[in-house]
């Protein structure tokens, strides 16, 4: 079993601190069972936003790339 599902709060904690959360307040509890974790529902407490994190940079490099079920690879 692979370290990031047989430790998921270990994980998560390492995953906050890696990818630098801008966050008004850390989560309190890591939901620990796969079946109920869900993108947001899986940190309970944590005050975030989704769009203030994807948007965080203010320089020229890509936000954001979108690829849909019929979208091309580019590049």
């Amino acid at each position: 079993m692979e370290w990031s599902v047989a430790e998921i709060a270990e994980f998560w904690a390492v995953v906050w601190d890696f990818a630098g959360v801008v966050a008004s307040r850390g989560y309190d509890q890591v939901v620990d069972d796969l079946t109920r974790f869900r993108a947001r529902g899986g940190l309970r407490g944590l005050g975030s936003n989704y769009a203030e994190n994807l948007l965080r940079r203010r320089d020229q490099q890509t936000a954001f790339v979108f690829r849909g079920k019929h979208s091309a690879p580019s590049g």
